[in-house]
This record gives C-alpha cells, sequence and structure tokens, in this order.
C-alpha cells in the first residue's frame, strides 16, 4: 500500500523561489504516512490533505521569508500569521518546524476547521490554508485538485490506502455535503482546539520505520513522534 501511495507522489514543484530542491524520498514518505494518520484522525478526506502537504512542499527546520515580510515555517509552511493563532494553545514555532507528524496534525486541524466550518466547495474550503483572498484562493484551489488528480491517478484502486477515495475525479469540485467520505460526518467541535503536544503524545501512535539509502549505505531509521 505505501509503496504505491509513494509512487504517486511527484516531486514537487515549488511555489517559493526560496524552495528549489527537491523533497528527499525520506521526506516524501513521512509526509505521505503522517498526512494519512492526521487526516483520519480529524476525520477529513486524506486525499484533500495530501494535496495540501505536496503543495505546500516544505521541509523540517525550514523557514522562508515571504516578500510581506512573513516566514513560512515546516513541512506544512505554516505563516507567521496562522501561527499567532496557535499561541494561545501552547504551541510555537518549535513546533510546526519539528520533524515528524505534529505539523500535519496541527495543519489537519486546520483544515479540518475550514471543511467544516467556511463557504465554497471542499477545495475551495481547503485553499483557505493558504489564503481567503479570492484571487490567491483560486490558484491555490486550482493547484490543489491537479495535485490531487494526479496522485489518485497513480494510486492502484486495489491497494487504496484507507480513507482515500478515488472513484470520482477532483477536478469536478462539490460541495463539502456531496462528498462521500464518513470522514467529514463527525461533528468538528470535538476538535474545537489543536491537539496538544502531551496530548499527541499519548496517542497511540508509532514510528516511521524505513530506509534511507544513500552514500552511507542502508540505515534503518525511526522518526518518533
Amino acid at each position: 500500500m505505501l509503496k504505491s501511495l509513494l509512487s504517486a507522489i511527484r516531486k514537487p514543484k515549488w511555489g517559493k523561489q526560496a524552495m528549489q530542491a527537491d523533497v528527499p524520498a525520506y521526506y516524501q514518505q513521512e509526509r505521505v504516512e503522517c498526512s494519512i494518520q492526521a487526516a483520519n484522525h480529524y476525520r477529513i478526506p486524506p486525499l484533500v490533505l495530501l494535496a495540501v502537504a505536496e503543495q505546500e512542499g516544505g521541509k523540517p527546520g525550514q523557514k522562508v521569508r515571504n516578500i510581506n515580510g512573513t516566514y513560512d515555517y515546516g513541512v506544512m509552511q505554516f505563516n507567521t500569521v496562522s501561527l499567532a493563532g496557535l499561541r494561545p494553545y501552547g504551541i510555537n514555532v518549535n513546533h510546526v518546524l519539528a520533524k515528524g507528524c505534529y505539523p500535519y496534525y496541527l495543519a489537519g486541524w486546520r483544515i479540518a476547521g475550514h471543511i467544516h466550518n467556511d463557504q465554497g466547495d471542499i477545495w475551495q474550503r481547503a485553499a483557505n490554508y493558504h489564503s481567503r483572498t479570492p484571487y490567491y484562493n483560486s490558484v491555490y484551489r486550482s493547484n490543489l485538485i491537479r495535485r490531487a488528480a494526479k496522485i489518485a491517478s497513480r494510486l492502484d484502486a486495489k491497494q487504496t490506502a484507507p480513507g482515500i477515495t478515488v472513484n470520482s475525479s477532483p477536478q469536478k469540485a462539490r460541495p463539502v455535503k456531496q462528498v462521500k467520505s464518513d470522514q467529514i460526518q463527525e461533528p468538528f467541535s470535538a476538535y474545537s482546539a489543536p491537539i496538544k503536544v502531551n496530548g499527541f503524545d499519548n496517542l497511540k501512535a508509532y514510528p516511521l520505520q524505513f530506509k534511507q539509502r544513500g552514500s552511507f549505505g542502508e540505515t534503518p531509521a525511526i522518526i518518533g513522534w
């Protein structure tokens, strides 16, 4: 299953000049596993979170300066403005810069809020993760649909990961109420605040285990949550 998912993820095209290098396979695998786990936790379509994660295309510890003076941080490129909204919950820049799945869970919480509370089709709502400004939202929405279609087209329909629905084209945007997924049926009030670091540590989580290949040979690696 994971092999088919990884083959579905193409090397991202960076949307920012400061991010030109390809994301290593090490982080691509982390992106897939963490996106699916976070999406399942917040009961949102995994394909949506996968598309956002690929579009953001960040890396752990990455800090990118925008032309308006703000910064984007980490694998999910949390902006200075959105980060300010997390501070009341005890979440700071170090949490979104960290490696592992926690930043994906924070992003999943934000996207779940947009899906359940905002207006528009599911892709417009997900694009609010990037911007609510109509022009930038529209561009980002189109990018999400394109990425989701490519991911879905590369998945083996018989070995689709749990929760990922690929039997309908994401290019035909539909209202959230028409999305055939039981993952957005549960009231969002259960997740009115992002999961805290200590709460995250208490989840029944498992480390991501895989092997790194490179000049140092084949080394087992574990990313703890």
